[in-house]
């Protein structure tokens, strides 16, 4: 018989955790062991080298980025954020954003709060193009004292609305060096804002060392990773669903056009409690900002006589059909099949002991009007 697949997600994919629903609002508690070495990219992914950014060099690429100028961020008021070489600078392949302490303050404005004297002065980067789809990943170095962190984010939208996707933050108001923020943020208008977010609990600090963070966004689903472990798995088939567990949220497919951010900042809001805290002494840097592509194939319907995994094979085609009269698709390297709208295993389709095998379809808002999917329920 033969087996339609209409998946966002990935097969073979699980994962220990627990998860509290408040009211479209989630956050998920997860014991993640530190990794040090990295997963493998899922097959597919292509390099783009026009909006990666490997940091060589001494100075910013200013086609690339922009930093901002005596400006802050309105969540956090008491860090002002400073385009000088004391706070952003390329030192030994890595950017690196400083924060130092201004016993006199500096003015700094926001373009929806009212001007205010920040003490601590940091560094901020944004990218210059937007971008839309893709898998964006930095390596980053966190400083010792958690109560200063960087942050890596994206943040888009249209008109009336804001999207943003955190692929680590701090935790708010806690000085805890185990724990870190992922968060997707759609707002259709204020004062309502859906979200999902997860606190991270990590098994060792995460503090005072080099960690991997990425995210995949993809029309209708969103993947966060640390050091290549999937962490957390956001699908959108009308409502935003997670991958273990169903709640609503928003419209992922509408997450789109993101600039992406790199900041320095402070964890606690409140410019009072912040005086006791020791200054911060260590940098944080990013070694790279990387963003890959998915590609595009010819063929409006990818069905080979004889499958082999390459590169043409892991491209994205409207629809894929793997097996069938007279093909053969032995599976037996890891791989990824990509497709638009639908994936077929026919008769013919193996998959050999402790293959990784994803099966991944990135955009089919309706798939029971889909005609191969019709054609194909039609003969079992």
């Amino acid at each position: 018989m033969r087996k339609i697949i209409y998946l966002c997600g990935m097969m073979l994919l699980c994962m220990d955790m627990m998860a509290q629903d408040y009211c479209g609002y989630l956050k998920k508690y997860l014991s993640v062991s530190y990794e040090t070495d990295l997963t493998d990219l899922l097959p597919g992914w292509r390099y783009d080298s026009i909006q990666s950014d490997e940091f060589e060099g001494s100075v910013l690429d200013r086609n690339k980025w922009t930093v901002d100028n005596y400006k802050y961020h309105g969540n956090n008021q008491c860090v002002g954020f400073i385009d000088a070489p004391d706070h952003v600078h390329l030192e030994s392949g890595h950017l690196v954003l400083s924060m130092t302490y201004d016993a006199d303050g500096v003015i700094c404005v926001n373009d929806n709060y009212p001007n205010v004297v920040c003490h601590f002065l940091s560094g901020w980067v944004k990218s210059i193009k937007k971008m839309q789809y893709g898998y964006f990943e930095t390596r980053c170095y966190l400083p010792k004292n958690h109560h200063y962190r960087p942050c890596f984010w994206t943040c888009g939208g249209k008109l009336e609305r804001y999207d943003e996707i955190d692929v680590f933050e701090m935790t708010p108001n806690t000085d805890s060096p185990h724990k870190c923020l992922q968060n997707f943020y759609h707002n259709l208008g204020q004062p309502s804002i859906s979200q999902t977010s997860q606190e991270l609990t990590f098994s060792d600090s995460i503090t005072g060392r080099i960690s991997v963070y990425g995210v995949e966004v993809l029309p209708h689903e969103i993947v966060f990773y640390v050091n290549g472990n999937v962490t957390s798995h956001l699908r959108y088939d009308g409502d935003l669903k997670n991958y273990w567990n169903t709640f609503t949220c928003s419209d992922v497919d509408e997450a789109r056009d993101m600039e992406v951010f790199m900041t320095f900042t402070a964890t606690i809001v409140d410019t009072t409690s912040i005086a006791g805290l020791p200054l911060p002494h260590e940098d944080a840097w990013f070694d790279y900002f990387r963003l890959y592509k998915l590609e595009y194939g010819e063929l409006d319907t990818y069905h080979p006589a004889l499958f082999i995994p390459s590169n043409e094979s892991t491209k994205v085609y409207p629809h894929v059909v793997l097996g069938g009269s007279g093909c053969t698709a032995n599976v037996s390297t890891n791989t990824a099949i990509w497709a638009e709208q639908d994936i077929i295993l026919d008769k013919g389709f193996e998959l050999s002991p402790n293959t990784a095998f994803s099966a991944r379809v990135i955009s089919v808002p309706d798939p029971e009007h889909s005609q191969l999917y019709i054609q194909n329920c039609n003969n079992n």
